[in-house]
């Protein structure tokens, strides 16, 4: 046991020796964060706005009731901001990329509306983006809907509204104006079972799950950092190559003490590296993402477990291997599969469900769900210690198969 003690805090001197390596490390879980925030954006972040340049050409009260209408509905603001410019300005400006899009309405806008004959509304949007120009189509495209269905309602009496006064009158008689009247209420009584109140009502419920779920910082960051402690069991296990070049391995062989003490020296110095680099990424995913952090012991003490099950399975692959290079190769082709299933490329939430399947039996995957139960306080304490027990007995097994590898021809070859 003293061999084993001494072996691990050998370890943890020489990597204490080289600070830019723990750097690296403990800054890779604050660069994960930096990308995330950078993708996905903060909570205070603001959301695009389509830049919408129109020239009015009509310039009659509809086209001001359309140019108005793109800024606002109900009291809310829409997603766009429209500026009223010149034709030619317009275009030059459409075609520098200083805008998504470009409305033109044409002279004679406004007849056409009431009347419902044709009319041509020029959208011309920027090539250079996708999102924010297909918006501003589709809300034109409701606009279209809406005139075609308030012709349907109230044709007859717009018609009856642009008939030509009688010759030397200026306005319609009174009894033309209170036939229109009449008929827009008849209309309106008609439809008022229908509007006041409105038959199909929007009733929207939002759950603080599925809130706290939307966030895709908080939802990525968990599986990235277990992607880290993957890369990190790998760096670890590597190790054993420098020891080899050293000549460490053929003079521990030397002694009287075993391989195995040896090896599980070198396991709890990466227990204990691994458990330092996962708290403090929880602790920047708490105050980065405002992930769920209320057992940070228990949630260190299960990445240390679960980083010496890695870490025991990548030491066995460079064990097994001839040479670094092909060590290297060969933990890269048992690695990326299993982090791309397990839940580290993609969180779960975001495959299909037999991938999931799948992907909460691997090592990692399995692992992660528990660090996600222990952070959110949802974890049941028996299944929990079950856990725990499995996990260090699995370690046990691989950590034996590489005690019997490393005694062989490994360290004499």
């Amino acid at each position: 046991m003293r061999f084993t003690l001494l072996t691990a805090k050998n370890d943890l001197r020489r990597r204490l020796r080289d600070p830019m390596s723990l750097l690296i490390w403990l800054g890779i879980p604050i660069a994960i964060a930096l990308m995330i925030q950078l993708a996905f954006g903060g909570s205070g972040g603001s959301s695009p706005k389509a830049k919408v340049l129109v020239a009015d050409r009509d310039e009659s009260f509809l086209s001001g009731l359309l140019l108005g209408a793109m800024g606002q509905q109900q009291g809310q603001q829409l997603p766009f901001e429209a500026e009223s410019v010149e034709l030619e300005e317009g275009r030059e400006r459409i075609e520098e990329g200083d805008a998504s899009a470009l409305l033109v309405i044409p002279e004679g806008f406004a007849d056409a509306l009431l009347r419902e004959e044709p009319c041509t509304l020029e959208l011309v949007t920027n090539p250079a983006q996708r999102i924010l120009p297909a918006m501003v189509e589709e809300s034109l495209t409701l606009v279209v809907e809406a005139v075609f269905y308030l012709h349907r309602v109230f044709g007859e009496p717009l018609d009856a509204m642009l008939q030509e006064p009688a010759p030397g009158a200026n306005t319609l008689p009174n009894e033309e104006v209170a036939r229109i009247s009449t008929m827009i209420n008849s209309i309106m009584e008609r439809m008022g079972d229908a509007l006041f109140p409105p038959v199909i009502q929007l009733s929207i419920e939002v759950e603080e799950e599925e809130e706290e779920d939307s966030d895709m910082g908080a939802l990525f960051f968990p599986s990235i950092l277990f992607m880290t402690l993957f890369f990190l069991a790998q760096g670890l296990a590597e190790d054993i190559w420098v020891e080899k070049q050293q000549g460490t391995l053929r003079r521990a062989l030397t002694t009287p003490h075993r391989a195995g003490e040896f090896l599980t020296g070198k396991l709890l110095a990466a227990m204990v590296v691994i458990a330092a680099v996962c708290a403090f990424g929880l602790v920047v995913g708490r105050f980065g993402f405002g992930l769920p952090l209320k057992n940070l012991p228990l949630a260190g003490a299960w990445a240390a477990v679960a980083g010496a099950l890695l870490t025991s399975l990548m030491l066995l692959l460079q064990l097994m291997a001839s040479s670094q290079r092909v060590a290297s190769l060969l933990s890269g082709l048992v690695m990326m599969p299993l982090l791309m299933i397990g839940g580290s490329f993609f969180p779960f939430e975001a495959m299909p469900p037999l991938l999931v399947t799948i992907g909460r039996k691997t090592p990692n995957g399995w692992a992660l769900e528990q660090l996600k139960a222990i952070n959110a306080d949802g974890y049941d304490p028996t299944s929990l210690l079950a856990s725990f027990l499995g996990i260090v007995a699995i370690s046990g097994v691989l950590l034996y198969l590489c005690t019997r590898r490393m005694a062989g021809a490994f360290a004499r070859s």
